[in-house]
């Protein structure tokens, strides 16, 4: 019964470390044109949706909870525009929960 649930855990923290990996790509995209803008952004919404999908209840909501403006500026260093750099900050915010997540 123990080694079952800790093969669980260790499944489940090696899947929140791949959703951190595809998250820190996704933060460090470079984009140049809106077109790819808009690809990107839609990546960066399945990615938020299968990171809810995966975690419980407790941590959905610690996950999801409100993001300051001010947090999300700290992604609008070198962003294509005022929604890229916002999302990003969303990203880094997500990626330090995802971060908490797995410490516990």
């Amino acid at each position: 019964m123990e080694s079952a649930r800790a093969q669980e855990h260790a499944e489940r923290a090696s899947k929140l470390a791949a959703f951190s990996k595809r998250g820190k790509e996704l933060y460090e995209m470079k984009l140049t044109e809106n077109e790819h803008f808009e690809s990107w952004k839609l990546s960066v919404e399945g990615w938020h949706r299968d990171v809810i999908a995966n975690l419980n209840d407790a941590e959905s909501a610690m996950f999801d909870a409100p993001i300051s403006n001010a947090l999300e500026a700290v992604g609008h260093s070198g962003a294509l525009n005022r929604v890229h750099g916002d999302m990003r900050g969303r990203i880094l915010v997500w990626l330090e929960r995802i971060n908490l997540i797995l410490s516990r």
